[in-house]
């Protein structure tokens, strides 16, 4: 029964740790692409 408990606790901390891990890719992601679309924009306009 022990035994059970903790690996469904190391189950539940890897979730979590993989749902923070995915969350940060996202974002990081995220503010690369706006960054992206921002310099696409500025390189359009200053023409």
């Amino acid at each position: 029964m022990a035994e059970e408990k903790k690996v469904e606790r190391r189950l539940e901390g890897l979730e979590r740790s993989a749902k923070i891990l995915l969350a940060l890719i996202l974002t990081s992601l995220s503010c690369s692409l706006v960054a992206l679309l921002l310099a696409l924009v500025t390189l359009l306009t200053t023409d």
